[in-house]
């Protein structure tokens, strides 16, 4: 396996959506310390969305939580919601300049932009605007794996339109993809577009790492991880088991090993993340991952239960989470089982 590639850790990002984000202080000075030590090379901290703290209060935030850690050798990263900043009476520019400083004032360097697929020609604009404050631009495509033909090649045409762009990455959001997928996905991109490429895995099927090879064998030079695959529905591929497939010798294995063991063990016996055949159903049947983990962890003793109301869902379009949606299901199946 090559290892001429960035691996990026996103377990503050995504395995927030297990616990909110509420990541104690010491929880985060110490993974940005252990994850320094180690092969990754792109932290990505979390989102910020509009309305949040202002642009020099994170700053200060991120300063105080990096502390003495010697980050020299790595990104900080964030992602925002694409579809938080464009649209309809929307101003992306003075969004993110409330959000964001330029980048020689500022210890994240690279945005990550989250997109459906079939708006990604909505956000150039946007993109132009990260890049102007000097951040690196990676556009995340968003449930991919549901496009056709027609609709990839007219992502193509979008990208290739956009001149700001470091990186696309294809984003597995539904947990559906196997490695042949994959692996035809990237060969499409590759050929179409002449910016590198990044995978983002999910591991509905227990298929993420299996998938992030796949990537990788067909060129993609950007990969996703987390801690213990800690992260929203079944989670992601996981970082101590990509490392190692993809360096003979991974520096910082011990502090990681101790890292995994005090602090993410404790998160997995609460939370239970990881693929299972709920996960798996949900992964078939195009339905957004977060039904499954609103639906275990509401109904969390009667697991027969919990499979009626997602068969129920899965006959209606869930490719979007819709909160509304999961709370008429749960409502109406436990009030008929009583």
């Amino acid at each position: 396996m090559k290892t001429k590639l960035s691996v990026l850790d996103c377990t503050l990002r995504d395995g927030g959506y297990y616990n909110e984000w509420q990541f104690s202080d010491e929880f985060v000075a110490n993974y940005l310390q252990v994850m320094a030590s180690t092969d990754v090379t792109i932290l990505e901290v979390g989102y910020r969305h509009p309305g949040e703290m202002n642009a020099e209060a994170y700053e200060q935030y991120i300063s105080s939580l990096a502390g003495d850690s010697n980050l020299d050798a790595i990104t900080l990263a964030v992602m925002v919601d694409a579809k938080k900043f464009v649209g309809k009476d929307k101003d992306p520019k003075a969004m993110v300049d409330a959000l964001f400083l330029p980048t020689e004032q500022s210890r994240i360097s690279m945005v990550r932009v989250a997109i459906h697929y079939k708006q990604l020609d909505s956000i150039k604009d946007l993109v132009d605007v990260f890049a102007a404050l000097g951040y690196r631009v990676v556009v995340n495509l968003m449930q991919i794996d549901m496009a056709s033909q027609e609709e990839l090649t007219s992502q193509v045409n979008a990208i290739n339109q956009m001149n700001n762009v470091e990186v696309l990455y294809i984003a597995d959001s539904l947990g559906s993809m196997n490695p042949e997928r994959v692996a035809n996905l990237f060969h499409f991109f590759k050929e179409a577009c002449s910016i590198p490429l990044g995978f983002h895995a999910h591991d509905n099927k227990g298929l993420a790492l299996l998938n992030t090879q796949a990537a990788i064998s067909e060129g993609a030079e950007f990969i996703d991880a987390t801690l213990m695959g800690m992260g929203r529905g079944a989670g992601n591929a996981r970082t101590e088991q990509a490392l190692p497939m993809l360096f003979a010798e991974p520096k910082g294995s011990k502090e990681l090993q101790r890292f995994l063991v005090d602090y993410l063990t404790p998160l997995h016996r609460q939370y239970l993340w990881g693929d299972d055949v709920m996960y798996h159903f949900a992964a078939d049947n195009a339905m957004h991952p977060m039904y499954v983990q609103e639906v275990k962890q509401r109904v969390n003793t009667d697991m027969s239960l919990a499979m009626d109301i997602l068969e129920s869902l899965a006959e209606q379009e869930c490719h979007q989470f819709n909160q509304n949606l999961v709370d008429e299901a749960i409502n109406q199946h436990s009030t008929a089982a009583q």
